[in-house]
Formats: structure tokens, sequence, C-alpha cells
């Protein structure tokens, strides 16, 4: 706190009293610390209290940390040192400040009493004391106050029709709303941190003399201004309007004025209709016709509004509401005079937001206020409630202008907003578990194989289990390129006439290793006769996959999962059961929702990324089907049901393929070329290659590649895409213009692998692209069918 409010008061008090930081250096000290230390207050500021006392400094700190932490007044004793005299033994009183805006740490009030003086156990401070520690809790409060009004009055600016500038208590702009943007022709970030005369230039519409503003004269009065008369406002590009105007103070918790709002309209059409009547003044029939008319012009204006408007008498009895709101309440004219208005409140919210109300109304200050209110239909929603004091030329209050504003959809976009910023820390939090479990046996695998010597079955089982944690790392990769490429709709499905059966089967192949982990029993049941689709075969067995990976997932050790298939009424059905943990029932409309996770009674979730669904549903609804989620109570197991049409009826089936030829295959030698920027990527690729009986280079960028190509004249070459200065496309297009390699084959090896990569690298003359990790068995039939070289 500011050390002269508290030397203001403190003089005047009997003991010696001192204000402290929190680590115990003086700020400030009253005059009564001379009598009892014999030193003046100016000369004990900056000093720390241990170095002023005989105590240990360890047992002042540990009082001082109390006083610091403790929200009451904390007890204790000190001996002070007096130059030249005796140690004085002093009872002290310690009580924590929290810190003004703007200061750090708290701060501590420290009362000194000498033992001789003392009479009686201690007492709370003195009066006084206690007095400027309530001022200190009423300005924290205060400025508390201030950021709330700060936060409505951003909200209200919004919304007000009116022009709206708000300044601080130096007459500096603050902020303003869009129609006073657009009546001064100053934008918010030019105009904020300009005075007011810079933005709100106004002039007298007669004398044209500079008038000066409501603002200047609340700053200096602290008064509301009315509404000023025969003004005009020049905008920044040069025009005129005549304006209304009027100011008020923004008053702290204490009363000091914090800042000015301005509110002003643009009223040029209403000034000349004054002007003509004043030049006129024996038509006063057609002027009070016109008043009349302006009257029916506002109620027909008040009507139109989207909000909910209202007028009171000075003492807020209600004594008009516009139309909206009588067909939002449903109510009638007589059920709403007065104070009939409680009736449509939340009985929960009513007496506070009458506490604030009537608060206003006695202050003569802005309403602002937030709650729920009654539809006709029963459904509370959530209002934004304003209302604000007209006053007569004397400044007497003589009506109440208030509105309410729905602002139901900015709370449940907010509440949206939060959950969707949760779930995506839980989705982050889950990609890293995910990816760091495979992570461990692989390192550990790694050190087996290290340690295994001549241990070739320890070896082999190593290699077996960083083979299987490696696939769940590629699936947990290809799950999310899946959902993203899904969410911006570059799935392309490849449909074929497909047998569901085939189908099932590829599926039951893909999750084998997950339902064998599990120990779960599979049962299956398919339809007698065979069961058509019109269906991209491999995106559809990925949909079945991910549901019995989920059923095994979410099953216990050693459960049942049932895949049956039939076909009912042009359309086959496919159904996956399990024994499981089920699913609650207020998670079944979100299941297929992204990153969502059903979570087990231990409130753990079972693994995964939370898409597995998500991409269930985007596929099936891709072929034009539909898939549900049931289950009947918690441990009761699910099932998930996916339905897709059936194909149109083929007078001819398909020719069964002939089964391709199996058996080993033979890798002639050929030259190959390997360009990766990472030298562990290149030289394992290389050692496999190597290893198949192929004779292979490597270069790790463009200009050696090219330099190697020259030389070694390779039949293929891998390239790695995301290469430092010339990238693996640039270098394929130079590869391509040597005349010397007409006949290579290029094959882009990369960790990009969405749509737009791979229509890049064909662009570039690439005749294959594949993504890392690359699969040996996929490695091998390239090398094993390239065409031999001449």
């Amino acid at each position: 706190m500011n050390p002269e409010p508290f030397l203001q008061v403190a003089d005047a008090l009997p003991e010696a009293t001192l204000l402290l930081s929190g680590d115990g250096t003086v700020l400030a000290a009253n005059r009564a610390v001379f009598q009892c230390l014999a030193v003046a207050p100016d000369v004990l500021r900056g000093r720390r209290l241990a170095d002023l006392v005989e105590d240990p400094p360890e047992k002042v700190a540990v009082y001082l940390d109390a006083c610091a932490r403790s929200r009451e007044v904390v007890l204790g004793s000190v001996t002070l040192r007096r130059p030249g005299g005796q140690p004085v033994a002093c009872r002290c009183e310690g009580a924590r400040l929290s810190p003004a805006a703007g200061e750090e740490g708290p701060q501590i009030l420290l009362r000194l009493v000498p033992e001789e003086s003392a009479s009686g156990p201690f007492v709370a401070l003195n009066e006084k004391v206690e007095e400027l520690a309530r001022e200190v809790g009423r300005r924290r409060l205060a400025e508390e106050t201030l950021r709330a009004q700060g936060e409505q009055l951003r909200i209200t600016l919004v919304s007000i029709g009116d022009a709206v500038i708000v300044t601080d208590a130096a007459g500096r702009v603050v902020s303003l709303n869009v129609v006073a943007e657009a009546l001064t022709g100053w934008g918010t970030e030019e105009a904020v941190g300009q005075t007011l005369e810079a933005v709100f230039a106004i002039v007298n519409e007669t004398t044209r003399h500079t008038v000066e503003s409501p603002v200047a004269r609340v700053l200096r009065e602290g008064v509301v201004v009315g509404l000023a008369n025969h003004t005009v406002l020049i905008a920044r590009n040069g025009v005129e309007r005549s304006i209304d105007d009027s100011a008020a103070p923004i008053r702290d918790a204490g009363g000091a004025i914090a800042g000015v709002v301005l509110i002003f309209r643009d009223v040029t059409e209403r000034r000349a209709a004054e002007h003509a009547l004043r030049a006129a003044d024996c038509r006063k029939d057609e002027l009070l016709a016109s008043l009349r008319a302006s009257e029916e012009q506002f109620r027909t204006l008040a009507d139109s509004i989207p909000q909910l408007a209202w007028i009171t008498q000075s003492d807020g009895f209600i004594v008009w509401y516009n139309r909206r709101w009588y067909d939002y309440t449903g109510m009638t004219a007589e059920q709403m005079q007065g104070w009939g208005w409680q009736s449509v409140h939340d009985p929960a919210e009513l007496p506070r937001v009458l506490t604030t109300w009537r608060t206003a109304i006695a202050r003569g200050e802005p309403w602002e206020d937030t709650f729920p209110l009654r539809r006709h239909d029963g459904v509370m929603r959530w209002y934004l409630s304003r209302a604000r004091p007209v006053r007569d030329e004397e400044g007497r209050i003589v009506r109440w202008f208030g509105t309410n504003t729905d602002i139901t959809e900015h709370r449940e976009m907010e509440e949206a907003l939060r959950t969707a910023d949760r779930r995506k820390d839980e989705f982050l939090a889950t990609l890293a578990h995910e990816l760091r479990n495979p992570l461990a046996p692989i390192r550990n695998s790694l050190e087996i194989m290290r340690r295994a010597g001549n241990d070739t079955a320890m070896a082999e089982q190593a290699r077996a289990m960083m083979e299987r944690q490696m696939r769940q790392m590629v699936r947990l990769v290809d799950d999310l390129l899946d959902v993203s490429r899904i969410t911006r709709g570059l799935i392309e499905l490849r449909k074929e006439k497909v047998e569901l059966a085939a189908v099932l089967q590829n599926a039951i192949e893909t999750s084998r290793p997950m339902l064998d982990a599990g120990r779960h029993q599979l049962t299956v049941a398919l339809p007698p006769t065979p069961v058509s689709l019109d269906a991209d075969p491999i995106r559809l067995a990925q949909v079945v996959a991910n549901l019995l990976n989920n059923s095994a997932k979410y099953t216990e050790p050693g459960g049942h999962v049932r895949l049956t298939a039939a076909a009912e009424g042009g359309e086959a059905v496919v159904r996956v059961q399990d024994t499981g943990v089920g699913i609650p029932a207020d998670m079944l409309p979100r299941v297929f929702e992204m990153f969502t996770q059903v979570r087990t009674a231990d409130a753990r979730a079972q693994g995964g990324l939370g898409i597995g669904l998500t991409i269930v549903k985007s596929l099936v609804e891709m072929h034009g089907g539909t898939v549900t989620a049931r289950s009947t109570a918690p441990g009761q197991g699910s099932e998930f049901i996916v339905r897709l049409p059936l194909a149109p009826a083929d007078p001819k089936p398909p020719a069964a393929p002939e089964p391709a030829a199996v058996g080993a295959l033979s890798f002639p030698a050929r030259r190959i070329l390997v360009v990766d920027d990472s030298h562990d990527a290149a030289e394992s690729l290389a050692l496999l290659l190597r290893l198949m009986g192929q004779d292979v280079r490597v270069a790790h960028d463009g200009a050696t590649a090219l330099e190697l190509a020259r030389s070694f004249q390779p039949d293929t070459a891998f390239l790695d895409i995301g290469m430092p200065g010339m990238d693996g496309n640039e270098l394929a297009r130079r590869l391509r213009r040597e005349p010397t390699q007409r006949g290579l084959r290029l094959i882009a090896l990369t960790g990009w692998g969405q749509e737009e990569d791979r229509k890049l690298t064909k662009a570039a003359g690439f005749d294959r692209h594949l993504t890392k990790p690359v699969d040996i068995a996929v490695l091998q039939e390239l090398v094993a069918r390239a065409p031999v070289p001449s």
C-alpha cells in the first residue's frame, strides 16, 4: 500500500507502528517509533526488522511468515535495540495486508507495545489501525468490483444502441462501441489512449465555438451531466452531426471516480425538425402532432428491437413493457405492472436481483445484472439486463429505461468452448500416453538384443516384441491421419462389388492379435447365402476391425465377442456384441464424437485416442449407411449395429479371381540409391537392402545424390521428401531431366502421407509414394518385382 495514507492514520497512534514488506523491510513508521527507539522514523525506512531487535533472525522470520500467512492478528514479542540505552522488551501484534494493484506480495502492519506500558492481555489493534486495515480491504474490494464492472461494461458496449465512449480518470479513451466508431470516424485501436477531445470534437451549433466535453465536467465536479443542447460533433472526416450527449462518473467501491461513460446519439434529423418548429411557433398543433408521432415511432421502434424493454417510474415501479416482453413471458399488462415481473424470475436468483436493483435505484446509478427469465413455455433463458436513469434538466431522475438481452447461446457457446478445450487437453495427454507405451518395450527390446549375444531365441523374442509395438505406433498414426482426412473431406472411397463375408474375414484377421491378447472367445455367424455390397473393401474392413478392437479393449480378459451378419430388408446388417463393461446411458449419444472415451469404474480410460468410433461413423455414412450403439446397463456389455445398402442384383455373378501365385521371393542384384538426411533412416534401409543382395549407395542431401547418380547409375532410388535445401521433389525433377537417368525408378519414402503430398510427388515424377515406416513385405515386393537391369 502507499505509505502516505498509512502515516496519516498511524501518526495519531500512541503505540509504535510499522508498515513492513513481506520480508520484514520497513516501508514506513509513525512518530511513536521515536519515543520507543529514539530513532527518527525516516532513518528506519529500508532497514529490516531483524536488524532492530535482539532476537535471533530465525525467530523474527518465523513470526513474520506467520503474519504473512494468517488472516487474523498474530501475537508475539521482540526485544528492541535502543541506541545508547537499555533494550526494550515489547509485545507485538502483526496483521497481514493484501497488496494493492501494481504491488507485489503481502505487507504486514506491526504494532509494538513496551512491556512496562502494557496493561492486561493483548487485544486487537487500535480502532484507527483497524480502520486502516478495513480501508485496505475496501480498496481491494473496489478493485475487484471495477474489474467486474469493466467486463459488464464491455458486454453493454457491444449491445447498446447509442454511441458510447469510456474514459479513465485522466480523460483518456479506454474503449468505444461500434456506434461511436461510426459517428466519430475513429477506430478503437487508434482511439484508445487518445484524449477525449481528440476523438470527440464538439462545437456549439450557433457560435461554432469549441464546447467543453461533458467528461471534463464530470471529472471536475463528480456529477452526472445531462443532455447538452445545440452541440455539433465534427467527425474525423469532417462530417458534422448534431448530437445529444450525457456523461456519468464510474465510481469504485470507495466512491472515487475511476472513469467516465459518455453516451451520445445522432439527432441531426430531430434538430432539423426542432428548428423548423421554432421558426413556426404558431403551428403548435402540428408540433404536438409531431410529438405524438415521435412517441408512436418510439413504441414501434421499441417493439421492433430484439431486446425485452421496459420503463419505470423513478422509484422502480414499472409502467411500460414492449411487445416482445409480453410475447416472451406470455403475461398480461395487468400481471406485469409495478413489481409483477418477479413472477417470471428464478426464485433462487430473485433475492439477489432485487438487492442489486434496489441499490441502483437508491444510488441513482446505472444497473446491470445477469439472470434467467422464464419463457411462456416454462423454459428458463439467461439475460443480460441493464437500466439507466433518465434525468430532467435539474438532474433529478424522472424514469428508468431498461432492456434484457438474451445471452443464452453466448453462455452455451462459452461452455462448449470450455468442454472442447478440456477434451483437447485430455486427448493430448492420451496421445502422449499411447505413444510412450510402445516406446518402452521397443527401448527394452533394443537393450535385450544388445545383451542377448548368441541367444537367438531371446533376440527373436525381442524382435517380435518390437515389431508388434511398431505396428501399434503405425496404427495410431494412421488413425490420426484418417480422422484428419475425414474431417477435411479428403477421403475418397474406391468402391467395387464386394462380398460381405470376405470383408468380415479381413477384419477378423486384422483384429485377431488384439482379440488373442485379451484371450477373448470370438463367435462369427455369417449369412447362408452371399451378400454383395457396392463398397470400398479396405475401408469397410477397417470399420468392422475398429468395432472388434473396441470390443476387445473394453472387455475383461477371457470375455466373449460375437460378430454376426445378415441381409435384412435391402440392407446388410453387421452386429458386434461383447460382454464388456458396457456404455453408461449418458455416454451413448456421445460415443461417436471425436476424442470421446468411455471410462471404467476405476476412472481410467482403456487406451487409444478416442477417434476409432469417429472414423467408423464417418466411413459408414460415406457408404450411405448408419451405425448405432446399444448398452443395457454397466457391466452388461455393448452392441454396435452397422447397416449398409445392398448392391443392386447382378445377373451374372463375378468370376472368382485366380489365386495369386505364392512362392519365395527372389532378389536379383540391382543398383539402388538411398537418399535421406536422417543418417539412421538411410543406413538402416541400406542395410536391409544389402541383406537382400542389393548394391546400395547412400546420400544425405540432394546435391550429393545428383553426383552419385551420375557415377553410380542406379536402377531404383528411394528419396526422402522433407530434406533441407533441395527437397525430394526437386531432386526427383532434376533426376528426371538427366539424360542418363530416364529409366530410373523413383520411389518416395517419407513421413508425409496426405493426399496433397501424394499429388506433389506424382507431379515431381515419382513412380511410387510410400510412408515411413515402410512395411518390410512391401519393400521385398518392390525389390523382387523390379525390372532386371540390362
